[in-house]
């Protein structure tokens, strides 16, 4: 006959709690339908409040390094919430002072967190993961993901980026996403970190300029 657990271990127990989102995650809510079935305009509006929830963490030395959509939710219809900064990371003077390995997951990781690339993780590195979430957002799959074959070697997107392979252009697939926006995507998902943003703009700007080129964009489209 099975025990019950006496109050001592009870009050012992760890719990984590956490919060219910509804709908969910932006995987979870468009599985099947990312790309012209979705609203531009919607997507531009989810793709502002990620720079804004990232750009606030910024201001605080935080870099998230995980940007995908199973991390970020739907808090109602059009109010999300970035969850799981397990691999975030802590910088000062623009250096990381976090023990933890640089993160991501394949398909939305910037090059340098894959070793592509010398260059540290930085803000830049979140702002590409933005660049590859608006992608699979807008055309129905993640960056370089056509270009693979259809196994999930992890060193297949190491290699593509290595080569200078480049996924196509967001206009290309999605007939509704302007030429201007397609262009700033791509440059987002630049794989040397400093062509992301204007030349000479420093990197602890990149979000906020992101923020406001993709304010332009909305702007245009209402």
């Amino acid at each position: 006959m099975r025990r019950r657990p006496s109050a001592a271990a009870i009050s012992q127990a760890v719990y984590l709690i956490s919060p219910l989102y509804q709908p969910g995650s932006l995987n979870l809510h468009l599985h099947g339908r990312p790309g012209a079935d979705v609203s531009l305009g919607w997507s531009l509006r989810i793709l502002g409040q990620v720079l804004a929830g990232l750009q606030a963490a910024a201001l605080s030395d935080i870099i998230h390094l995980d940007i995908k959509p199973q991390n970020i939710v739907l808090d109602g219809p059009a109010t999300i919430k970035i969850i799981d900064w397990g691999v975030s990371q802590l910088h000062q003077a623009g250096k990381s002072v976090s023990t933890a390995l640089p993160g991501g997951t394949k398909w939305f990781a910037s090059p340098e967190q894959l070793g592509v690339t010398d260059a540290a993780p930085s803000s830049l590195s979140d702002l590409y993961g933005v660049g590859a979430l608006a992608y699979w957002l807008l055309t129905g799959l993640a960056p370089l993901r056509r270009e693979t074959d259809a196994g999930t070697d992890p060193l297949q997107v190491h290699h593509l980026m290595r080569a200078g392979t480049r996924p196509e252009p967001v206009d290309r697939y999605n007939p509704l996403v302007p030429e201007c926006l397609s262009r700033l995507i791509d440059q987002w998902l630049s794989y040397t970190p400093a062509d992301r943003i204007p030349p000479t703009m420093a990197a602890s700007a990149a979000l906020s300029w992101a923020c406001t080129a993709l304010s332009r964009q909305t702007c245009d489209l209402s």
